[in-house]
């Protein structure tokens, strides 16, 4: 009798544990959620968004007005093939024109909408806001930028990976060149996505400080220079980085230099593919021009004096 009587107790205390075990919030990784963060902790990390404009002064409430149109006007699916309307086009480029305008004092509030920018909903408008960016020739707002861009890398930061890839065009729009590229031939190949960014962001850093005191019309003069003596060089990586330097900037010039170091006897056959590459590049480029040119609107001849 005691026997059954401690099985039924032992049975009833077994289907309330289960019982009690099932009601329990567990989490997928068997740890309880973590506690709301306390108001420093929240402020801390407030604090750690990738673009410290904190030296830049504050937010001027025209561009707030600005970048707010910019992102109410700009916007598009990157997945469409159409992209936007002509009209919806003219009133974009009419609000990135306003921002343009207001020069460095919109840097602060352009760069507080990318601290917060989500790309899968305002890729387009991302993207106008560091073209905008990119015109802006400012020391300290360069500075603010490429720490950014080191800050998204590190962090492996996946809600901003679409504004990673696109940070080194804008730096080179802000400071008129880029540091050295990689040669195709490089051996020293990475996989690593997030890897190479941290590389990129590391070169950028390396390049703003060699080139800080400068403005961007100094920088650019200088390497298009360079480039111009070094597009024949007896070193084939400091041949090929001077005509990829060309390519975007003098794109015949580039062309032509391409061809003539591909005459040169010895060449390694990834050296060639390389030089090649840039060929096809350029030929590419010249095309653009042309296209460009024979679609932009004529202008009427000038009247004939009756005098």
């Amino acid at each position: 009798m005691n026997r059954s009587l401690l099985l039924l107790v032992s049975s009833a205390i077994l289907c309330w544990s289960a019982a009690a075990f099932a009601d329990k919030p567990v989490s997928i990784k068997g740890k309880a959620p973590p506690p709301e963060p306390a108001p420093e902790q929240a402020k801390k990390t407030e604090a750690q968004k990738p673009f410290d404009h904190s030296e830049l002064g504050a937010r001027d409430a025209a561009a707030e007005k600005a970048v707010a149109k910019v992102k109410e006007r700009c916007v598009a699916d990157p997945m469409s093939r159409e992209g936007p309307t002509e009209e919806e086009q003219a009133r974009c480029n009419l609000a990135v024109a306003r921002l343009v305008g207001l020069g460095k004092k919109g840097a602060p509030s352009i760069l507080a909408a990318l601290d917060e920018a989500d790309e899968l909903d305002s890729y387009y408008a991302v993207n106008r806001l560091l073209f905008t960016l990119g015109k802006i020739d400012e020391k300290k707002v360069r500075r603010v930028v490429v720490d950014g861009f080191a800050t998204i890398a590190k962090e492996e930061s996946d809600a901003q990976v679409m504004l990673v890839y696109q940070l080194p065009e804008t730096l080179e729009a802000m400071l008129g060149a880029s540091p050295p590229v990689e040669v195709p031939w490089d051996t020293d190949a990475v996989t690593d996505a997030w890897e190479e960014n941290r590389r990129t962001a590391a070169r950028w850093s390396a390049f703003l400080d060699e080139n800080a005191d400068k403005t961007r019309k100094q920088i650019a003069a200088e390497h298009l220079a360079r480039a111009r003596k070094e597009k024949a060089d007896e070193d084939p990586i400091k041949a090929y980085r001077a005509i990829e330097h060309l390519v975007d900037r003098a794109p015949f010039e580039a062309l032509r230099a391409a061809k003539v170091y591909l005459k040169r006897d010895g060449l390694d056959g990834d050296v060639e593919a390389g030089f090649e590459s840039l060929m096809s590049e350029a030929e590419w480029r010249i095309e653009e021009q042309k296209a460009k040119a024979a679609s932009a609107p004529k202008l009427p001849a000038p009247a004939k004096s009756r005098s």
